[in-house]
């Protein structure tokens, strides 16, 4: 059963492990995200790799891809790599994790333009209830991890709520814990959850509705 959207590490069947388009998947089992991170240098061959590795078929997703006001390349440079992987999460039938620092009001306005069929997922949100907010009105799935903001993960609907461990020490089943008790619902109502919202969100055959 997958209950991690977003992980760094090694490949899982519990994970969607995330590269970043330059590196390369190592041989084994488990489920994959590519994308182009807004922090990295771009170079337009960067598309052309890109495209090589949605062939593979542990790929169940695109990202982490985004808009970090922060840090890497100057905003409309990011926003347009992020549309071209946007339209590529749409041309080949996948969902877009998304990378996201001060951006929201980028975002929003975007996703309404471009009207996307595959879900768009905010990976570790730590903001505060009323982004939150506008995000699920906006159509938005809600990722969280170790570090978040209590009242926003009280208001996010079963229905989006998705959990990751990152880069995390923790392991998947300990946030899933936290977060249970901060919702007050029980551990596995929560994976329940979680699980069948990977399984509404990705393409694969090995999440059951329980």
């Amino acid at each position: 059963m997958i209950l991690d959207i977003h992980h760094h590490g090694e490949l899982s069947s519990e994970a969607v492990t995330s590269f970043s388009v330059e590196e390369a998947i190592p041989e084994g089992e488990g489920y994959v995200s590519v994308g182009i991170h807004p922090w990295k240098i771009f170079n337009p061959l960067d598309f052309v790799a890109f495209e090589s590795k949605l062939s593979d078929p542990r790929v169940v997703a695109i990202g982490e891809c985004g808009i970090d006001r922060m840090r890497g390349e100057k905003v409309e440079l990011q926003k347009r790599i992020f549309e071209v992987q946007a339209q590529m999460s749409e041309r080949h039938g996948l969902p877009l994790i998304i990378h996201a620092v001060k951006s929201a009001d980028i975002l929003i306005p975007l996703r309404k333009r471009m009207s996307p069929t595959m879900p768009w997922i905010l990976h570790g949100f730590r903001g505060k209830p009323g982004l939150a907010q506008q995000l699920l009105n906006s159509g938005f799935y809600i990722s969280i991890g170790e570090k978040f903001n209590p009242d926003t993960v009280r208001i996010i609907p079963d229905t989006h709520l998705l959990l990751e461990t990152d880069t995390s020490e923790y392991d998947i089943r300990q946030i899933i814990n936290t977060i249970a008790v901060v919702r007050e619902q029980e551990p596995e109502y929560v994976a329940d959850v979680v699980a069948k919202n990977i399984y509404a969100c990705l393409n694969v055959t090995d999440v059951k509705e329980q």
